[in-house]
């Protein structure tokens, strides 16, 4: 008996030591669960045949679960952060929505994720768009009445040298990029 008490705790102590490593190795809940609504949202996006109604009830579910995690403040990764930021920047027309994508991807961004220093100026730009201001960054833009795209007006107080930080490209290649897009 006492070889056998022995042989769990040695069996035991030797999980203890490397549960560590994989735990280290494993994503968390809700890394995964980002991950996934992240995943389908691209999806969706790739697919020509893509059903509206479907989509608008799984922005609605994404919505929800990324309001739920916040609420519980249970997203505090970087790279969560911008998933968060990634899933509430889908939706379109809400400009609180937009604001609560750009506050998290500047929090990703500020904890140094790279990526989601443009989200974050993207993000800021939506919601000023949708809010009614010009938007500061220039990421924002529009297909007219007459077929072709413009960009939202911008205020003009915002450098290229701020657009830079952000990860942002100059006014003029914003501006060249909506020429290009024009000329196909």
């Amino acid at each position: 008996m006492l070889l056998l008490l022995v042989a769990v705790c040695a069996t035991s102590f030797s999980c203890i030591e490397r549960k560590p490593e994989r735990l280290a190795k494993q994503e968390s809940p809700v890394t995964t669960e980002l991950a996934a609504m992240v995943e389908e949202l691209e999806q969706f996006r790739d697919s020509l045949s893509a059903d509206q109604e479907t989509l608008v009830a799984v922005r609605k579910r994404h919505r929800d679960a990324v309001y739920r995690l916040v609420a519980k403040a249970l997203i505090r990764e970087p790279q969560d952060l911008y998933r968060a930021a990634l899933v509430l920047e889908a939706e379109e027309g809400e400009a609180q929505i937009c604001l609560l994508a750009h506050y998290l991807a500047a929090e990703a961004a500020r904890k140094g994720y790279q990526p989601a220093r443009f989200l974050t100026a993207a993000c800021l730009d939506r919601y000023r768009v949708l809010s009614g201001s010009s938007q500061a960054y220039g990421t924002q833009h529009y297909k007219g009445s007459d077929g072709l795209f413009h960009l939202y007006p911008i205020d003009s107080t915002t450098t290229d040298s701020v657009r830079a930080v952000w990860g942002v490209p100059s006014l003029d290649s914003l501006e060249a990029e909506i020429e290009a897009m024009n000329s196909h």
